[in-house]
Order: C-alpha cells, then structure tokens, then sequence
C-alpha cells in the first residue's frame, strides 16, 4: 500500500492532526502500520491515549478518504509527504506543520533565495508599484517568489515574478482544480507552467515579506487550511513589514 495514502487516510479520522500522526509514526513505523496495528488491536501502544486509539477505527472517516484520494490520482494532482525528499524541509521545523503537500506544476526546489510576499487585498496604487518595484531590484539574485495568489499583493507578486522571468509559487487556501478569486484564472495557468501551486505558504522561506497590512507589528500567525491541518502555527523565522 502507498504509504502517502495511508497517512492521508490516518490524517482523515478526527482529533488526528499532524502531530499526532507524526507521533504515531514515530511509534509504529509507517501511517500503514499504524492502521493495520489499529485494525488487528484493542490496546493501543504504550504513550496512546484511549481515546485516540478507539477513535482511529472509523470506517466513515476512512471511506471518504479513499474516496478523495481516488479524485486526486483521477485528477493527477501530484503529491508530497514529509517523509520525501523534495518536501520543503523548513516545514518539517514547525511541529504541526502539514504532512502532505499537493501541488501542480513543479517540485518546490530546494534553494535559500526565497522570498514570500504576503500582503493586503486591497492595496494602494503606490503599494502595488512598490511590489513591482522591490521584485525587478532583486532579479539579479534570481529568487524564487512565493504568495498566495489572492487578489492585491499577492497577485501583483506573481505578476512582477513572471514579468521578470523568475520562478513563483503560489500556495492556496484551497485545492489546486479550484481558482479563487476566479478572475485569476489566467493567472493561475501562468504560474502552473512556470512554477507550482500548493497549499502550505508557511515554511517555504527563510524571510517573508508583510507587505501594506493594516495591523501594526504583524507577526503572520498564519492559519493552515490544508486538508488535514486544523491548527494555527507561528513561524519565527524572521519577517519583512512594510506598510502604504
């Protein structure tokens, strides 16, 4: 069985965040042998609680998960799980960061010149000419941009990326078939043939870029909306405000 199959089914069955199955892992050797474990047992391993265990033998929880898995091979919507190689190892420094990564287009590459962008849906004019501005400066250092392909910053982002020939990714707040704000479709496509969308913007660079927010002295308590992550994780790596 493949195992990135087996720790998305593990990911499905409720209070089983991505803590908790890395620990469960640790404990049993693979998402596998932990259900095969659960199926063939009562007793959980010693350092489970009870509770947990009785609620990993859910047959609901496992029939919807075979179910979306079988729409993400019909889909060929491609895949990572911490375990890889390829997964962007700053992720597997947050505790509860996600486990599975599903994208389009390219393997996030491992580089230290990365910038992410996150900023404002509603920027000023002058903000906007900044982004571009502040991207055609560092082209020299051909940096990978990462956002979020929401519309303002993020979008302006992509946009100054692509014009100035430079890898970005886009990491989305939902699944890769689904394009919102739905007029960046166009946009979208673009990024998918020069780069990749995910769902996991926190842990792909060593310095984000907090651009035009209205909060003072933000500090990006960043909340997952992958799949299987249901937690809010702070990253302390380091981070750029700047504000219109």
């Amino acid at each position: 069985m493949n195992d990135s199959f087996s720790l998305y089914v593990l990911l499905s069955h409720p209070g089983v965040s991505p803590a908790v199955a890395r620990h469960l892992i640790q404990l049993l050797g693979s998402a596998e042998a932990v259900l095969c474990e659960r199926d063939q047992t009562e007793k959980p391993p010693h350092g489970v609680k009870n509770s947990l265990w009785n609620r990993l033998k859910n047959p609901i929880a496992r029939k919807k998960a075979k179910k979306e898995w079988g729409e993400i091979e019909k889909n060929g919507v491609r895949y990572l799980d911490y375990r890889n190689q390829d997964f962007p190892h700053l992720l597997n420094h947050i505790p509860d960061s996600p486990l599975l990564l599903f994208y389009r287009g390219e393997t996030f590459p491992r580089s230290e010149k990365i910038l992410s962008v996150v900023g404002t849906r509603k920027p000023t004019k002058d903000a906007l000419v900044f982004t571009k501005d502040i991207i055609e400066a560092i082209k020299p250092i051909n940096p990978i941009i990462v956002s979020g392909l929401a519309e303002g910053v993020d979008a302006a982002a992509h946009k100054a990326a692509l014009e100035a020939g430079l890898q970005t990714y886009a990491c989305l707040a939902h699944g890769v078939n689904q394009c919102y704000p739905f007029f960046h479709k166009k946009l979208k496509a673009h990024i998918e043939n020069k780069g990749d969308f995910n769902r996991a913007l926190s842990g792909f660079s060593v310095a984000p870029w907090i651009f035009s927010s209205a909060q003072q002295n933000y500090r990006w308590p960043f909340s997952c909306n992958c799949s299987r992550c249901h937690s809010t994780k702070r990253w302390s790596h380091g981070y750029w405000t700047i504000g219109f």
